[in-house]
């Protein structure tokens, strides 16, 4: 299971990487970033980096054992349950248009029931291990497809709006 711990925070801190240099490399203007755009990329880092401290911390607190992947779930599901309320909050508070509304439609409910899955795994309803690399990999996919908006909306001259 630590392989797949690694994977994980190696695409994490992959994306993130990247992002930072796509983000470095596609400004034109010497202008401070929308708050859109500045929002867009917070999630991103937030959710990539998330991953990968998440995906590093069983190697680090070796041995592996389920009391410790249970502590773990409770802090992923914390995390997700997180990001999703951070993503809704922005969009209503700060009133942010994404490019694809269909995006946080669909990442919002799945986020949901990634952090319901982590507390349900750290109380015992299904396997921990297991539950933490879904959780991991979905903290994975919202930071790709953030990346991927980011590209898209570069390349089509719109850079200030995101999911």
């Amino acid at each position: 299971m630590l392989d797949v711990y690694s994977t994980i925070a190696e695409v994490g801190v992959s994306l993130a990487g990247f992002s930072g240099l796509f983000l470095a490399f596609s400004r034109r203007e010497a202008t401070s970033f929308s708050d859109t755009e500045r929002f867009a990329v917070l999630y991103l880092l937030c959710s990539s980096l998330s991953a990968t401290l998440l995906a590093l911390l069983p190697g680090v607190l070796a041995p592996v054992n389920e009391p410790m992947i249970r502590a773990l779930n409770v802090l992923a599901g914390f995390i997700i349950g997180g990001l999703a309320g951070w993503l809704r909050y922005a969009r209503a508070r700060h009133d942010i248009k994404p490019r694809y509304p269909w995006v946080p439609r669909l990442l919002g409910p799945v986020a949901w029931s990634a952090a319901a899955l982590q507390l349900a795994a750290a109380f015992g309803f299904c396997p921990p291990a297991t539950s933490l690399a879904v959780g991991l990999w979905w903290l994975i996919v919202a930071a790709a497809a953030q990346f991927v908006i980011q590209v898209v909306a570069t390349f089509q001259g719109q850079g200030d709006r995101a999911a």
